[in-house]
């Protein structure tokens, strides 16, 4: 299976292709697919459940019909257009998140998140490589795996928020974690979310978060 995000005429497109012997992934789907809007698609699809959670939000959908299992899913959401990286988005703040995970699929995710909201999305996949970038780049997000190949994200947390103790900092993991309030409160962690985990629960995460008073 491949994961391809990229972005194009105004969209971020997901698409995801089944490999099979002798069957290389699949080209950029937006060349050649046909999208209809989420909303209609699961009308005429409810078993769909992955559609379910997308009919209520402003993205399209297409699927490879000329086999029992599809050849590919394409997904794609509009882009809120910005003049330039450093200016506003619709009068509001350019909102800068930094992801940190060893598993590129996460990150392209996490990409294609904050792209279709107009955010600024940048990513290593190390613990230090994302210590590195937040000395360097003011951020309002930071999104860490806990089990980072170098150091833990638990650890990387510790040091961004020594340095930047306002800056909210969301843990990725796909273990259960047994921190309390007061280890995730000395560590600057608002938020955590567990893998596997669906692209409108960390939209919402995100959302919830960057709109929080950092205060709280």
């Amino acid at each position: 299976m491949t994961i391809a995000t990229y972005v194009r005429d105004g969209f971020a497109y997901l698409d995801i292709s089944r490999h099979r012997p002798n069957f290389p992934p699949v080209d950029e789907v937006a060349g050649f697919g046909r999208y209809g809007l989420s909303s209609e698609a699961f009308r005429n699809r409810p078993a769909d459940i992955y559609l379910r959670h997308l009919s209520d939000t402003n993205s399209y959908y297409a699927v490879d019909t000329t086999d029992v299992v599809p050849a590919f899913l394409s997904f794609k959401f509009p882009l809120v257009v910005r003049p330039d990286s450093t200016s506003s988005v619709v009068g509001k703040p350019l909102v800068r998140l930094l992801a940190i995970d060893n598993q590129a699929v996460i990150l392209d995710l996490i990409s294609a998140m904050g792209k279709s909201l107009g955010y600024e999305v940048r990513t290593a996949s190390t613990g230090e490589a994302g210590q590195r970038l937040a000395d360097q780049i003011k951020f309002d997000l930071v999104l860490t795996d806990l089990a980072l190949p170098d150091i833990s994200g638990l650890e990387v947390a510790q040091y961004i928020h020594k340095g930047q103790p306002e800056l909210p900092i969301v843990l990725v993991t796909g273990w259960s974690t047994k921190m309390g309030p007061e280890e995730k409160r000395t560590a600057g962690i608002r938020d955590v979310l567990y893998k596997p985990f669906r692209i409108e629960q960390l939209t919402a995460l995100v959302q919830r978060v960057v709109n929080r008073p950092t205060s709280v």
